[in-house]
């Protein structure tokens, strides 16, 4: 399953072609990364560029949560060789604020996460910075089990006119087609209506010069089983100025976690069922073996080999359920019983 493989993806903005850039682009990493369960890793750019935005996705049983406190952002250069390094970019503040502790216990969603350990926030982020937007949000089961799937612009994420014009970011065109409500407090952001977004909000300020990385101060995305509803979530990643931004590389691990251990939420019941079919296997097979020894003068070859298919069957849903069991447990999943 693709919940099960470190699958950050890229969606295009052309509506027509959405649904299939999903699906393309989050099968490409296959061809890259290994599985790493729901210890997901993540190394690649993430350019600016207001046509795109990266995500991934990941099914979790609340109270849980999705970490990114270890992704590492770096710039690829030292901002000198941009096509507006000249131009001085004096960003304005949302319409809404990012950092209201009124938008969810202790600001969680809406927190400025731009610091080092023990640095100010405010200081962290430098005139003329720009901003990497990093959210979470839930799909409800009405369309993230639908054949369409669910349409991020209902959910907050996201612009379009209705009439076949979508786009992730506020840039020249979005702000021409009137798709940024907050007109130029949002240029150069991802466009998040705060009266459908639901989720939770993180962003980085990027200077516009020098050589910089940073982590993600405040990287938990906390999901409580008391407003949280367990399902599909996404989390998204957008660099949206292209015209001041700069391009930026990711490295280091995140981490989807669930109630009941690291195993994707929507598998923890398929690890009830190998559990399952493993004692019965255990209970035909000693009974089966059990009437063959008091029978024993009239056993006919075949039954040895139903012996043998029920042994196969044993060892596979045994191997099945540990491989489950140990990924819930650890996080990563152990090659013997993966593969055997």
């Amino acid at each position: 399953p693709l919940s099960q493989i470190s699958a950050v993806a890229e969606v295009n903005q052309n509506p027509n072609n959405n649904n299939i850039m999903k699906a393309f682009l989050s099968v490409l990493p296959l061809l890259f990364a290994p599985a790493r369960a729901e210890f997901r890793r993540f190394d690649g750019p993430i350019n600016a560029a207001s046509n795109y935005i990266h995500y991934s996705e990941g099914y979790v049983v609340t109270p849980g949560y999705v970490d990114i406190s270890n992704l590492i952002f770096e710039s690829t250069d030292d901002g000198s060789n941009r096509l507006f390094a000249n131009q001085k970019y004096d960003p304005e503040e949302r319409d809404w604020d990012d950092d209201d502790e009124e938008g969810g216990e202790d600001g969680e969603n809406r927190r400025l996460d731009g610091g080092a350990d023990g640095e100010d926030v405010d200081a962290a982020i430098a005139s003329g910075s720009t901003f990497v937007d990093i959210i979470l949000l839930h799909e409800p089961p009405s369309c993230a089990n639908s054949r369409l799937g669910c349409d991020w612009t209902e959910l907050g994420v996201g612009a379009n006119d209705g009439v076949g014009n979508l786009r992730w970011c506020c840039s020249d065109d979005a702000a021409a087609l009137g798709l940024c409500r907050g007109g130029p407090k949002q240029e150069g952001r991802l466009i998040v209506d705060p009266d459908k977004f639901k989720g939770q909000h993180r962003f980085l300020g990027v200077p516009p010069s020098g050589d910089w990385k940073r982590s993600v101060k405040f990287g938990m995305f906390d999901l409580k089983d008391d407003g949280d509803k367990a399902g599909k979530y996404v989390l998204v990643m957008a660099n949206c100025n292209d015209q001041f931004g700069r391009n930026l590389t990711v490295s280091g691990d995140y981490v989807w976690k669930s109630a009941h251990g690291y195993l994707p939420g929507n598998l923890f019941g398929e690890m009830y069922f190998f559990s399952f079919l493993t004692i019965c296997y255990l209970v035909l097979i000693a009974w089966y073996g059990i009437k063959m020894s008091i029978h024993g003068d009239e056993i006919i070859p075949i039954q040895k080999w139903v012996v043998g298919t029920i042994g196969i069957g044993l060892l596979e849903v045994f191997f099945k359920g540990g491989d489950l069991w140990v990924w819930n447990v650890d996080g990563d999943r152990f090659w013997f019983s993966l593969y055997t």
